[in-house]
């Protein structure tokens, strides 16, 4: 694979991982689940694993107000995975919900809500405080776990709404859209830069203002068509336009094998071009399966 190829699969990787997060929708629920236990060992939990009865004990010993104590909680595997119920099961906030869950239900056991004394309020203030910032430190780390199967799986780590779990396998679409791309326009681009800046320097040197008048088309123009022709140092497509033509072209294709719905139903391709990930609409308004589609509500 070239620079350029690796370039590519690694913005679509990033791409995919905003995809996840924005329009809420649902991974390969192993991966998932991995990714979250995983990050709480990082973050200096011990997490004991029950696959025979499918769920996860969290044990977290720290002081609170000069005080020791040894913090547990424990959830399913299917709670991890439904979250607070305001979005399909497995998707990236639906395990962030999880995540501030284990601290949530961590303070409770210690510090109940019914105790309203001053020194119980205080400790569940100072537990709030290190809530607020130690799960978004814990979501971080659960980022960095998914990045890696996001970069190794791309496609096939998102449940279509068919709820058709895909095998993790290599990514195949990244290369078709690489084959039907015109890839040679990047070189272009770069070649036609760097006579432009030729062109510069050499009016520059001779006391001469450039007579080049330096524009690019934009993405949405070359959708409709273009001549290669018709390109030249002052006028050609800049790297960010092919980007933006490049992702628009492999969010569209993957929407379409998905089966995940774009607010603009008229021109798809074009708002993927546009918008990116912006254009997908949210996992709770597609029709997932009712076991993905996680209606259950707070759990806990």
């Amino acid at each position: 694979m070239s620079n350029l190829e690796t370039d590519l699969k690694n913005l679509v990787s990033e791409e995919l991982v905003e995809v996840a997060w924005h329009a809420d929708y649902p991974l390969n629920q192993g991966i998932g689940l991995w990714s979250f236990i995983q990050a709480f060992q990082r973050g200096g939990f011990i997490v004991d694993v029950n696959h025979g009865e499918k769920k996860a004990e969290f044990f977290l010993t720290r002081e609170v107000l000069g005080e020791h104590y040894e913090f547990h909680s424990q959830m399913s595997f299917d709670q991890i995975s439904r979250g607070w119920g305001r979005g399909p099961k497995g998707s990236p906030p639906r395990l962030y919900d999880s995540i501030c869950a284990i601290y949530d239900l961590m303070e409770r056991e210690k510090f109940p809500r019914k105790d309203l004394s001053s020194d119980n309020l205080n400790k569940r203030n100072f537990w709030q405080d290190f809530r607020y910032g130690d799960s978004k430190r814990v979501r971080r780390l659960m980022e960095e776990e998914m990045k890696v199967y996001f970069d190794k799986y791309q496609e096939h780590l998102f449940i279509p709404v068919s709820g058709n779990v895909p095998k993790l396998t290599e990514p195949r679409l990244i290369h078709r859209v690489m084959e039907e791309f015109p890839l040679f326009l990047f070189d272009l681009s770069d070649n036609m830069r760097d006579l432009r800046f030729l062109a510069e320097e050499a009016a520059e040197k001779n006391g001469f203002d450039s007579l080049l008048a330096v524009g690019t088309p934009c993405a949405e123009t070359m959708l409709e068509g273009f001549n290669v022709d018709d390109f030249h140092p002052g006028f050609y497509p800049s790297e960010s336009t092919l980007i933006d033509l490049f992702l628009g072209r492999y969010l569209h294709r993957f929407s379409l094998i998905k089966g995940y719905n774009t607010w603009n139903k008229e021109n798809q391709l074009r708002d993927f071009v546009v918008s990116k990930r912006n254009a997908f609409s949210y996992g709770c308004l597609l029709g997932f399966p009712d076991e993905i589609r996680n209606t259950a509500g707070i759990f806990y």
